[in-house]
């Protein structure tokens, strides 16, 4: 397993906060952000207000 720094500035990061009952937010390359719902056990979008679910997740969001 590897990870990646990313250049997120604290203006883009400040814009996106803990939220109550999720986990997260977690930042991906090209500015795009997703929360966990584990509850729903499915990944929030919050700039579209959609969840996606594990596979979604994995084909738009994992690549290396």
């Amino acid at each position: 397993m590897g990870y990646r720094i990313l250049n997120i500035t604290e203006e883009f990061r400040s814009k996106y906060t803990e939220r109550d009952g999720l986990e997260g937010p977690f930042f991906y390359e090209g500015n795009r952000v997703l929360y966990y719902d584990p509850q729903w056990g499915a990944y929030l979008n919050p700039n579209t207000d959609t969840y996606l679910s594990y596979d979604e997740y994995q084909q738009e969001y994992s690549r290396w």
